[in-house]
C-alpha cells in the first residue's frame, strides 16, 4: 500500500507517517474506520493538506480528526477527547504524522496504569521513541 508502514499497535490502534488521500480506499479496505491527523498543514512542503484527505475521508466514509501537533504544543489541549477517538465502536484507527511517533506518544498518553505500560511496549517494538510520554506521562 505504501513505503510509509502501518505499524499496528493494537487490533484498533495503528499509526504511521504522512497518508496521501490515495491511500484512503487502500485504508478503508483495511478495516480503519477513523483517520486521525496528527500534523499541522505545510509542515513539509508539498504534503497533502488536512482538507484534502478530509474530503478523500468522506468519499470512501471513514471519520476524520483534526488533532494537529507539534514539539511545542505537545500533547495538545484535549487528550481525554482523544483518549475517546481513539476508541471507536467500530472500526479501527489511524493515526498519522510526519512518522508516526507524535500519534503514538499521544495514544500512549490517553492510557493509564497497566494499559499505558503495555502501549510503550507496543510501540518501542517498532522502534518508536516514546520520550515525549514518558516525560509527560
Amino acid at each position: 500500500m505504501t513505503t510509509n508502514p502501518i505499524m499496528h499497535l493494537t487490533e484498533k490502534v495503528s499509526v504511521m507517517g504522512q497518508v496521501s488521500p490515495e491511500q484512503i480506499a487502500a485504508l478503508k479496505a483495511e478495516g480503519f474506520s477513523t483517520v486521525m491527523c496528527n500534523r499541522p498543514d505545510h509542515e513539509d512542503p508539498g504534503q497533502p493538506t488536512m482538507d484534502e484527505l478530509a474530503g478523500a475521508c468522506e468519499e470512501y466514509g471513514l471519520r476524520f480528526v483534526r488533532y494537529p501537533l507539534t514539539m511545542m504544543n505537545f500533547p495538545g489541549d484535549d487528550v481525554a477527547g482523544m483518549a475517546e477517538e481513539f476508541e471507536p465502536e467500530t472500526g479501527k484507527v489511524l493515526a498519522y504524522c510526519r512518522t508516526g511517533t507524535r500519534s503514538a506518544n499521544l495514544w500512549i498518553l490517553t492510557l493509564a496504569g497497566d494499559a499505558r505500560l503495555t502501549a510503550f511496549a507496543a510501540a518501542e517494538r517498532y522502534g518508536i521513541n516514546t520520550m515525549s510520554a514518558r516525560q509527560l506521562g
